[in-house]
């Protein structure tokens, strides 16, 4: 699998499509309204209205029978789990453990100048041409000079990819063995293959976790000079950053599982 991380969303590894704004911070408002425009200008509103397409990519084609029985997945999981319903758990579990002051500091980040491009850059880390992207990421990984691949690692390391990539994965196959187990016909070696096949593919792919994810981020911030990447890992350090991930991680692992438990519903249809 992929990677979606809190700081950027993991597939097939969950990583990291909206133009977001830069809104002033105003004190006194809703913290529904802070904590949306939280999302929208770190980029996780764009990634999250992404995520089922990401999770219907990792499984594999021979999964289904036909293109059309695909398709029809594609349309059951809107219908289940559209993308209000995934931007709702999330900001759930923001609103669930809010801190006023350091959602603050999260937007007066993102409210900068590196912050609202930081915003745009993350926003679309889940599009369907992220293969393409990180096979373009070798390119960049390949001009990287020893410094600016020191601060991907750093962002890597504190933003904590490798854990939130297995704890996605587990939610993910938990998801779709639930889906599942919802059913009550004849097709359990249908889930059997399919999952075991996920798992294989999901395992090969833990190993890389490391060096997807510094392609992923190398390509993502290409863009960012020097300076800017040295603050942004700055940011990430911080309290602030470390609280907005934890408590965005907690609503994005049960959006993977109710999003993997729908697909593991649709699959298991005639």
């Amino acid at each position: 699998m992929e990677i979606f991380r809190p700081g950027v969303c993991a597939s097939a590894a969950i990583l990291v499509a909206v133009t977001l704004l830069s809104v002033p911070y105003a004190q006194g408002e809703d913290s529904d309204v802070l904590i949306e425009r939280a999302l929208k200008l770190s980029g996780l509103s764009g990634q999250i209205k992404m995520l089922d397409r990401m999770l219907l990519s990792s499984i594999p084609a021979d999964a289904f029978p036909d293109l059309n029985t695909r398709n029809n997945t594609a349309k059951f999981l809107k219908q289940v789990v559209g993308e209000d319903t995934l931007l709702t758990m999330v900001q759930t579990s923001l609103k669930d453990d809010c801190k006023g002051d350091l959602l603050k500091k999260v937007l007066d980040f993102y409210n900068s100048k590196l912050g609202n491009k930081v915003g745009r850059l993350q926003s679309t880390a889940l599009e369907p041409s992220l293969l393409r992207n990180i096979r373009e990421g070798r390119k960049t990984f390949a001009t990287l000079d020893d410094r600016r691949m020191m601060v991907l690692k750093r962002i890597i390391h504190v933003e904590g990819v490798t854990e939130d990539n297995a704890k996605s994965l587990r939610s993910f196959i938990r998801g779709l063995i639930d889906g599942f187990s919802d059913e009550t016909d004849n097709r359990a070696e249908r889930m059997r293959i399919t999952l075991k096949a996920i798992e294989n593919t999901a395992s090969t792919a833990e190993n890389r976790t490391e060096e997807i994810a510094m392609l992923a981020f190398a390509h993502t911030f290409q863009t960012l000079s020097d300076k800017d990447l040295e603050e942004l890992a700055h940011f990430q350090e911080s309290e602030a950053a470390a609280w907005f991930r934890s408590a965005v991680r907690e609503g994005v692992t049960k959006a993977v599982y109710e999003t993997a438990k729908a697909l593991g519903k649709a699959m298991h249809k005639p």
